[in-house]
């Protein structure tokens, strides 16, 4: 006896089969008006629609869960789990007409027993999905802009080294984010200028067991520290290791953010390098030590181990430019370590402090990795000495001189930066004007917040 299936598709052809609901007049063995044919077809796309689109939410809703430490309230996930359950009743429904002989009594039958148990029809339930989806695309668009108006969830964050150059901004970007943020002060004045800022301080040093109290509780510790290599080291290993001893068992792991630095890269004035790109031949500062240091942290099992690894500082109160800006106020000339035709990767401090929110905030995606933070263009440092020339005054030419020490060394090297692991998985991307186009402004900030004892003693 030919089965209903092969007796269509002889009839009608394979091609031809649109729609499962075409299939139900064949099983009867009678054929329905093509209106009555028409509306139950709909019906039963509707079904299938809903079957897609919400298989589509459920894995936009686990990813974002997996990925991004934010309350997903926008989305009405008791609507999901319904909608669910109905579509298993159509799918239920459409297996059994498929595989039955006698169609019409199976259709007959289970189209009560959906109509008693679908309080909502298909239809109703995709207007809801749609209302969902566009909650969601806001949703996922707000995320990918950091505009601060997501519901995040309020971290507890430590920073340490809370007062120096790129720990005071991390700690007050932390601030404006939302989040609860301890600071690691020496000397009770320093601990009075984080309270300024609204970040809790905790007076002691790196080295002591002054904040391991807090190791219970928080979910990131930012290292922002400028340390010997065993210090940085043991720093990490007494994290780590309170982390393991005193957290709970299947509590979120502890994210340990390192501040690194591009200088690892090396020098080469021709071969452009990323985030990725393997370590060959780092500046003899670091080689012995800084490698090795960060893949102890990205490897590490115990916590969401990540490295941010900022290229020469700008902007404020100087920082990596702040001895040459002395040098030309007090020696009345430009003189700068290196050999012409050199190139700096360059970051905005406070495009620094901004990684490192997102790169918190992120920690779940971010875990593991290495980031390069630099604008996404390097710039001459023949121009930016020339520059230095006119904006402070001083008579020129600039000149180069060779390196006396290792950190010279360092600052003379050449590294073309193109970073893009930033931009991919934290949304990050510098937005301040590079050093040499506001340098008038960065030079006056740095003299406006430099003492004249600090300007006159080197």
């Amino acid at each position: 006896m030919t089965s209903a299936p092969a007796r269509f598709n002889r009839e009608h052809g394979a091609s031809s089969l649109r729609r499962l609901e075409d299939v139900r007049p064949l099983l009867s063995g009678s054929r329905k008006r093509a209106g009555e044919r028409g509306r139950r077809a709909g019906r039963l796309s509707d079904g299938c629609l809903v079957l897609f689109c919400y298989t589509c939410v459920f894995f936009v809703v686990t990813s974002l869960r997996l990925h991004y430490k934010v309350a997903l309230s926008q989305i009405n996930l008791e609507l999901v789990r319904l909608a669910f359950g109905r579509v298993q009743l159509w799918s239920s429904f459409l297996t059994k007409v498929n595989e039955s002989t006698d169609g019409e009594d199976v259709v007959g039958r289970e189209r009560e027993e959906i109509r008693l148990t679908l309080r909502t029809s298909s239809r109703e339930i995709a207007s809801a999905w749609a209302l969902d989806v566009a909650k969601i695309f806001k949703f996922v668009h707000r995320l990918q802009k950091g505009t601060g108006k997501l519901d995040r969830v309020v971290m507890k964050v430590l920073v340490l080294g809370a007062t120096g150059f790129l720990g005071q901004p991390i700690s007050q970007a932390l601030v404006r984010a939302g989040h609860e943020v301890y600071g690691l002060a020496r000397t009770s004045e320093k601990a009075k200028q984080l309270a300024r800022d609204e970040v809790i301080p905790v007076i002691g040093t790196v080295d002591s067991d002054a904040y391991m109290h807090l190791i219970p509780t928080l979910d990131v510790v930012i290292s922002a520290i400028n340390a010997t290599p065993d210090i940085l080291t043991n720093t990490f290993n007494n994290v780590c290791g309170a982390a393991k001893a005193t957290r709970l068992p299947g509590a979120a792991k502890l994210a340990y953010i390192y501040s690194s630095g591009t200088w690892i890269h090396g020098d080469d004035r021709t071969t452009i390098v990323s985030d990725t790109t393997p370590l060959t031949n780092p500046v003899k500062l670091l080689a012995n030590w800084l490698p090795g240091l960060e893949q102890q942290i990205v490897a590490s099992t115990i916590v969401n181990g990540i490295v941010l690894r900022p290229s020469l500082v700008y902007g404020r109160s100087g920082s990596n430019f702040a001895p040459l800006f002395k040098a030309a106020l007090k020696e009345k000339k430009v003189v700068w370590p290196g050999r012409p035709g050199g190139r700096y990767a360059l970051v905005h401090v406070d495009d620094v402090a901004d990684a490192y929110v997102r790169a918190a905030e992120r920690s779940s995606i971010a875990a593991g990795k290495i980031f390069d933070i630099s604008n996404a263009q390097t710039e001459s440092v023949d121009e930016l000495l020339r520059r230095l020339v006119e904006v402070s005054g001083v008579p020129g030419p600039y000149e180069y001189k060779e390196p006396t020490s290792l950190f010279e060394e360092a600052f003379s090297s050449t590294a073309i930066i193109r970073p893009y692991l930033a931009k991919a998985l934290l949304d990050w991307s510098p937005r301040k004007i590079g050093l040499t186009d506001g340098l008038e402004i960065y030079y006056a900030a740095w003299l406006a917040s430099s003492t004249k004892s600090s300007l006159l003693t080197q």
